[in-house]
């Protein structure tokens, strides 16, 4: 069997590659769905799809995307969020 050689003289690894605990680094742009990735690209992903909330407060909009809020309890404040039922019998 002929092995497949890389234009630089290297051939192409035959099993799976321990790396000894060594990083990969200097990947290329995503092209297939099968590429490797970096951390920060990964990250970057999760934070567009990340909604935070802290003792504060929200760190930006909720975008429900036509799904529901369910479980809210009976408002207590003037500025808290109702549900049907509690608006349909305050009505």
């Amino acid at each position: 069997m002929q092995k497949i050689m890389f234009l630089d003289g290297t051939s192409l690894p035959e099993n799976h590659q321990n790396y000894n605990d060594k990083r990969i680094t200097n990947l290329g742009q995503l092209v297939e769905d099968t590429d490797a990735t970096t951390k920060g690209f990964i990250d970057n992903q999760l934070r567009k799809r990340t909604f935070h909330v802290t003792p504060e407060g929200a760190q930006g909009d909720l975008q429900m995307n036509h799904h529901k809020i369910s479980g809210l309890a009976n408002p207590t404040q003037n500025n808290d969020a109702v549900h049907k039922h509690y608006n349909d019998s305050h009505n």
